[in-house]
């Protein structure tokens, strides 16, 4: 049974495991291939120099920042999360902190995503060419078209998004603090079980 006696608060300055760390950022760096990859595959040549890659700067960007954004969650779950709620079995706790660590992930990423990857062309005006009233030729009139920022449904739909991931990222954070202490726990315990048989 897991009890908070296996990984109290007190383990919460445990260094993190090495092994975390490179399952963390290879995984980030995965996902960033495969976003830039997808990108890139739509363009008619591989990107062979600096000016070619220019357009792809805010992608790059916004990538470098949901793997900060990313990575800051998953450490603070580790590291602040998990030692102060679950560690001392308080669920209620963990849910309330995890939603608010959640919600400005969401927000942040979802409205940065937006923001560099808005598709279409934006009309800033268009001719309307229609007959006159006493004239041969027909007038061509320049209407200018109203400014409208994103859809609402949309930019929603893009923190909802980021907000399945920033879940995805506490949970396995969550899962990966909570298996490997109490492991250690058991471990610990099955020692201290050995040496008090061994003595008597």
């Amino acid at each position: 049974m897991l009890r908070s006696a296996n990984w109290s608060a007190a383990s919460e300055d445990t260094p993190i495991p090495r092994w975390i760390h490179v399952l963390l950022w290879l995984w980030l760096a995965g996902i960033d291939a495969l976003k830039l990859s997808g990108t890139v595959a739509m363009l008619p040549r591989f990107p062979a120099t600096a000016a070619e890659w220019q357009p792809l700067l805010p992608l790059v960007g916004r990538l470098l920042l949901e793997d900060m954004c990313g990575a800051l969650l998953f450490y603070l779950t580790w590291r602040w999360l998990i030692p102060r709620t679950l560690g001392r079995a308080r669920v209620v706790h963990y849910v309330l902190l995890a939603a608010l660590l959640v919600l400005p992930y969401a927000a942040l990423v979802g409205w940065v995503t937006m923001q560099t990857s808005r598709k279409g062309v934006q009309i800033s005006a268009y001719r309307v060419t229609s007959p006159a009233q006493g004239q041969k030729k027909p007038v061509t009139t320049i209407v200018k078209s109203k400014k409208s920022g994103p859809q609402m449904p949309e930019t929603w739909m893009r923190i909802i998004s980021a907000g399945i991931i920033g879940v995805f990222i506490v949970g396995s954070s969550s899962a990966l603090r909570i298996t490997g202490d109490y492991i250690r726990g058991s471990a610990t315990a099955a020692k201290w079980s050995v040496s008090s048989c061994s003595r008597s």
